[in-house]
């Protein structure tokens, strides 16, 4: 599993590195709403879409 630096933190990414800037915006949205207590009901994207679903610590699931 190979890391990436968001807020420079290094977090594992679940599928290698962000393609792009919106990949990686995914990224921090998920890991932002984790570290403020934000569950995936409440986080700001389509629950319907597997790209924007939250993984427990925040990272964004991503089907590819």
């Amino acid at each position: 599993m190979s890391k990436t630096y968001v807020d420079g933190i290094n977090v594992p990414h679940p599928k290698g590195e962000p393609k792009d800037a919106a990949d990686a915006q995914i990224f921090h949205q998920g890991r932002t709403a984790a570290l403020n207590g934000i569950g995936e009901d409440d986080a700001p994207f389509d629950q319907g879409s597997d790209e924007r679903k939250l993984w427990s610590k925040g990272w964004a699931s991503v089907e590819r």
